[in-house]
Order: C-alpha cells, then sequence, then structure tokens
C-alpha cells in the first residue's frame, strides 16, 4: 500500500499542474444515494451542521468518533453510519474533506479534541484511503487518541511504538480492499489489536452510495453491514 499511496500521491500532483485534469478527476466520485439516505430518517439522534464538519450523538458521549471518508465518495453518504453508532452512545464527527478526498487535509481532525472537552476517550475512524489517512494523522496526535477504527482500510505509518488500540472491520466480499497489503500492513500496528469480518459484506456496503466499481457483490444489505458495523464497535468499545 505505501508503494501504491506514493503512486497516488504522484498521480495528483500531476493532474494537479492541469486545472481541466483535475476538476475532471475529483468530479467524478460517488454521491451519496439520497432514496437510501432516507432509510435512516427514523434514527433520531442529535444533528450540528458545521462548516467543514457534521456532529451526530451527544458531546457528552463517553467517547468520541471522528470519521475520515473514503476516496472520492460524498462524505453523506456516511451519514447512516454515523447515526448509527450516535444511536448506540458514540459522539460521531463526520469530516467533509476537500474534494471528497481525506489526502488533501490529512490534518482535518486537528482542534477537534480540544473543542468537546467532555468526551472521555476519542478514536480516528475511516474507511478505505481515509482509514489509511486516520493512521497517518495519528503518527504525531496518538497521545490525543485511544485508537483507531479501519473500515475496509490499513495503516500505512508505523504505530508499534503507540498504545492505541486498532480495531479492523471488512466484509468478506471486498474485492476493493488488497488483502496482500492488507496483511502486510500489519507489522504497522500495536499489541492492541482485533480483526473483524462481516460475511457477506462488501467495501461499499459501510455508506450509501451504490457499488463500487471493481467491487465484490455483498450476500447481505447495505442496512444488515452499517447495524453489524455498530454492534461489533458496541461491544468492543462500550461493553465492559
Amino acid at each position: 500500500m505505501k508503494k501504491g499511496f506514493k503512486i497516488l500521491v504522484i498521480i495528483l500532483c500531476i493532474i494537479s499542474f492541469s486545472s481541466g485534469l483535475f476538476f475532471s478527476y475529483v468530479g467524478d466520485y460517488y454521491h451519496v444515494d439520497e432514496i437510501s439516505l432516507k432509510n435512516y430518517d427514523d434514527l433520531k439522534v442529535d444533528i450540528e451542521v458545521f462548516d467543514k464538519y457534521i456532529t451526530y450523538g451527544s458531546k457528552e458521549s463517553d467517547k468520541g468518533i471522528i470519521f475520515y471518508p473514503g476516496a472520492k465518495v460524498e462524505y453523506k453518504a456516511y451519514e447512516p453510519l454515523m447515526k448509527t453508532l450516535a444511536k448506540r452512545g458514540f459522539f460521531c464527527i463526520l469530516i467533509e474533506m476537500p474534494y471528497n478526498l481525506a489526502i488533501l487535509d490529512i490534518h482535518a481532525a486537528d482542534g477537534l479534541v480540544d473543542k468537546y472537552t467532555k468526551i472521555d476517550d476519542w478514536y480516528m475512524m475511516g474507511h478505505s484511503l481515509g482509514g489509511s489517512m486516520a493512521g497517518i494523522y495519528l503518527k504525531d496526535k496518538y497521545k490525543d487518541f485511544d485508537g483507531v477504527i479501519l473500515l475496509g482500510s490499513y495503516i500505512l505509518e508505523d504505530l508499534t511504538y503507540t498504545d492505541l488500540y486498532v480495531i479492523s472491520i471488512y466484509g468478506s466480499e471486498d474485492k476493493i480492499l488488497n488483502k496482500e497489503a492488507y496483511e502486510s500492513a500489519k507489522v504497522n500496528y500495536p499489541d492492541s489489536f482485533d480483526e473483524m469480518l462481516i460475511h457477506g459484506g462488501n467495501h461499499s456496503g459501510f455508506a450509501v452510495y451504490g457499488k463500487q466499481r471493481g467491487d465484490g457483490v455483498a450476500a447481505i444489505t447495505g442496512e444488515q453491514q452499517i447495524r453489524q458495523t455498530g454492534v461489533i464497535l458496541s461491544k468492543l468499545l462500550l461493553e465492559d
């Protein structure tokens, strides 16, 4: 993944020299499925909308999550997951990334931990490239966090010197995640690590933006995958 990440950086640098190519690249992104989004209207949680992020849940929760979206995915596609986690007791912050690319603002989480002081434990969380960027962010900010949650993702930087708790969740039908690189990346993880497989889930099922090109066919619904993600994190982080 490190090699692939470097290649991605080079590509972004090259296309940035031509505004036409750049906007053509970033303009082709996955939009939130508004119809699927409405299926979660009955999940009533506190929501506050800010300029660059949205919060879900109580600011007095014990545990907070800062979420980095996957590459070229509209950030509101993760609202169902945020609502699901907030309903279970987490305080969630969903970050809007420039041009839907977390790589363009890795430090988007700066200042948020200090702003919401009543939260006891903080976790970075990200999907796909967003998870990898969250891992990079934690390289220098690890003292402010208790762990990182990876959805169809893996860590690029060495975090073995930290006490972070790493949770990895991915679907059995995920065809986007590079499994070889995923396994190789485990050398970067601290001792506290849990890996959870969602049987029948795929890469796209953590959000509502349709099936990503090249992804496997899910054997469960997106609602089921999001619900299972909530159950997993509740058991690992909320239950004694």
